[in-house]
């Protein structure tokens, strides 16, 4: 049983994962300012002049 609690666990971590992820939808929904922010936080060099749309592109860049 144990086994398949430690199996769930680590799915479930992994969803997380991909649920943190910002699609474009959701990031379009932003502010400029939260874009920058989100910019900010990823270390995006430039990020500061970016329009919304570069922004976006760039938070979404792998």
């Amino acid at each position: 049983m144990n086994k398949y609690l430690k199996e769930k666990e680590q799915i479930d971590k992994e969803n997380k994962k991909t649920e943190s992820i910002d699609s474009k939808e959701d990031l379009e929904k932003l502010t400029v300012e939260e874009l920058k922010n989100k910019a900010k936080e990823k270390s995006i060099k430039g990020y500061s002049t970016m329009t919304k749309d570069k922004l976006i592109e760039s938070l979404l860049a792998p």
